[in-house]
């Protein structure tokens, strides 16, 4: 509207832009109560498709035709302050002028999820813990999913422990659903640090309660490079999970896993703020460094920090040893098919073997062509590790089968006909 008349960019709020060579940044006054006009019609890119006959410029990512997966925001901000976090209750305060979460409106949400049920038998990863907006929000929620007759897998983000009461309501609102948890750390020490406030307990207790209600597949996260975390205490989280695997029977339901704090320690989080209060270092300040950085030829070269406990040449080695313990786990306790977990070992062994070549190479010259020269070499087997293991990825996927409803494509192609004649 203000391109159309012509109006000046210093009125528009927000707005952050060039004069010749000058940057320029307008106040950030508008901050909506709720985000209710945050809102994606999936009809709409469906009729873009039809339109332009064009389906791959549409995609949200590369493989979403062979497992659609879509995601809806329930909230902009967080109650919680966990320290790694650039969507924190902080860093929103800090640098988006927003005291408290705005919500999409029950009604908004279970709309926006009914619209993208009728083109895709697809997961649905609802974004934020819904308790956050208390109980009555998270409440009407579910009473309408339940109303709309939702068919999807719903996936749902925990931010703490569940009661029996909650689960229920869950259980007693979806055809099917999953979960997921990000404790980070078994050592409840370094995650209560971390800001966030369940126990292990706790959370074993909410796993328990969830699969006997009925859930599909329950997701547990851990991360290397936490303030706090040594080498022996990343790898304590794997066999942490083993003795979970063994307590909750092998249930072939629960899926754990362990990565890097990557690619960078999120700019805005309280830890980028005050890296040295918490035993960080960071390595890379600026947007520009940052960006710089990805264009490195290996993960551990984007990696912006290191930590009191560990370096950054430990955090790397550190992750693949845990990842390599953690797939050795899941196929002991029957959850990974042996071949796979074959596959998915050796993809990581030659990850690992990479990063070391790549080490060398940066080692033994600064000259960026020579460089160039020597990972060019390396491309069939950059490729290799890639395809072995981008397998494990296959484990946050749910068995049932996803893809495009069949109905919902008939119904637009039928009005679109209507709407020529």
């Amino acid at each position: 509207n203000h391109i159309e008349h012509e109006r000046p960019p210093e009125t528009v709020e927000n707005l952050t832009w060039r004069d010749d060579t000058k940057n320029r940044i307008n106040p950030l006054t508008y901050v909506p109560d709720d985000i209710d006009d945050l809102f994606t019609d999936y009809g709409d890119v469906a009729k873009m498709v039809i339109r332009h006959r064009d389906l791959e410029s549409t995609l949200p990512f590369e493989n979403f035709m062979d497992y659609p997966f879509t995601a809806l925001f329930t909230c902009k901000g967080c109650t919680h302050n966990c320290k790694t976090c650039g969507g924190s209750n902080y860093s929103f305060k800090h640098f988006f002028n927003r005291d408290k979460p705005a919500f999409k409106s029950p009604d908004k949400l279970v709309e926006e999820m009914a619209i993208v049920s009728q083109y895709f038998n697809a997961p649905l990863f609802l974004i934020g813990d819904l308790r956050q907006g208390g109980t009555n929000h998270a409440d009407a929620i579910l009473q309408n999913i339940k109303k709309e007759k939702i068919d999807n897998t719903i996936t749902f983000e925990l931010f703490d422990a569940v009661n029996q009461n909650y689960m229920k309501q869950i259980a007693n609102s979806c055809e099917t659903y999953t979960m997921e948890l990000s404790p980070e750390s078994h050592d409840d020490e370094i995650r209560r640090n971390l800001g966030k406030p369940y126990t292990a307990a706790q959370m074993e207790k909410t796993i328990a309660n969830a699969f006997n209600h009925g859930c599909q597949k329950f997701d547990v996260f851990y991360m290397t490079g936490l303030p706090g975390q040594s080498r022996e205490s990343a790898l304590g989280s794997v066999e942490y999970s083993r003795r979970l695997y063994q307590r909750l029977g092998k249930d072939p339901r629960l899926f754990t896993f362990i990565a890097p704090m990557a690619p960078f320690l999120d700019p805005g989080s309280i830890i980028f703020e005050n890296p040295g209060e918490h035993g960080y270092n960071l390595l890379y300040k600026t947007l520009r460094d940052h960006k710089d950085a990805l264009y490195q030829p290996s993960w551990k070269l984007y990696l912006n920090y290191q930590t009191d406990w560990m370096s950054r040449d430990q955090i790397a080695n550190t992750t693949y040893e845990a990842m390599i313990q953690m797939n050795k786990v899941k196929s002991e306790m029957g959850i990974t098919e042996p071949q796979q977990a074959e596959r998915i070992n050796y993809g990581l062994i030659m990850a690992w073997n990479l990063m070391k070549k790549i080490d060398s190479i940066v080692e033994s010259t600064s000259d960026p062509d020579r460089r160039k020269a020597e990972y060019d070499k390396l491309k069939t087997e950059i490729q290799r590790a890639k395809d072995s293991t981008g397998k494990a990825k296959r484990d946050l996927r749910m068995t049932r089968t996803a893809g495009i409803r069949l109905r919902g494509a008939l119904k637009l192609l039928l009005g679109r006909n209507r709407s020529t004649r």
